[in-house]
């Protein structure tokens, strides 16, 4: 065996040793070429096994050459770090029941039992999910998110008394301009409360609200802000779902491209420079 020689191994000139070795393998003559070199760290071996002396002569031997000059390490990309799980909240009766907490509120507001043909009503139930979610953005300041819900049924019955009242306009046009800018807290501002809240929630981590991957962008923000603030008509609230849902498909096209190019949904948000429906 020849004394091993330092050698720079690759792309980036790796440190490494190169030994050659003759051998007789199965009665014939051959040579042996080893580089051993350190790399990503880790310790490498490239052999070359040549049935005669490994010279200029022998492509094989070229190309060896050329495959030990061309190796490159990539260090794979970090993984995305997971939201912590956020601490419990306490979800009150009224948020769980909610259909029946609209019924009751109502009544409290307006003085007239319940009744399924009362189309004043129906718009609110129709809305029950949206106007729960709203909830969590209104009542707390702009980058936080009201967990706790024991204020759910007091609010519930203040958001009816003005949304029914003369200045009912502009009581909805206050929680439209509250409810965007939580929605641009949430994605510009990922280390917030309503930021860290929301990835948790999209990562499925969250104890108390289920909307895994991006529904919970559209559970939590996008839709209560749509249906609940802006109260839209048909036309408007399609619009605004089909906006949603045109970059729920372009996340995913751009996930097949590359996995990590975006640590989540509200990432892929802010690279669109998104701004909610108006």
């Amino acid at each position: 065996m020849t004394v091993a020689e330092p050698i720079q191994v690759g792309t980036d000139g790796y440190p490494g040793l190169v030994t050659v070795e003759d051998r007789n393998v199965y009665g014939s003559p051959s040579q042996v070429i080893t580089v051993s070199y350190s790399a990503a760290g880790a310790a490498w071996t490239i052999t070359g096994f040549f049935a005669k002396e490994a010279d200029g002569s022998v492509p094989q031997a070229s190309l060896f050459w050329e495959i030990v000059a061309s190796i490159g390490h990539v260090q794979p990309p970090e993984p995305a770090p997971q939201p912590q799980p956020m601490p419990e909240s306490i979800l009150s009766q009224a948020y769980l029941d909610l259909q029946a907490a609209i019924v009751l509120a109502l009544e409290e507001v307006t003085g007239v039992p319940y009744s399924p043909t009362n189309p004043g009503a129906q718009l609110y139930l129709e809305r029950a999910d949206p106007i729960r979610h709203l909830y969590h953005l209104v009542t707390s300041e702009v980058g936080f998110f009201n967990s706790n819900t024991m204020g759910f049924y007091s609010w519930l019955v203040e958001y009816i008394t003005w949304f029914q009242s003369a200045d009912g306009y502009t009581y909805l046009n206050e929680l439209g301009e509250h409810a965007y800018a939580q929605i641009r807290a949430a994605i510009y501002d990922p280390e917030s409360d309503i930021g860290r809240r929301v990835r948790a929630i999209e990562a499925g981590s969250d104890p108390d609200f289920i909307a895994p991957g991006p529904s919970a962008y559209w559970v939590y923000l996008m839709e209560p802000y749509c249906e609940a603030a802006l109260v839209a008509g048909a036309l408007a609230r399609d619009a605004c779902q089909a906006q949603f849902q045109r970059l729920v498909d372009n996340y995913a096209v751009e996930q097949l491209r590359d996995p990590y190019a975006y640590s989540d949904f509200g990432a892929f948000l802010a690279s669109q420079a998104y701004e909610p429906f108006q």
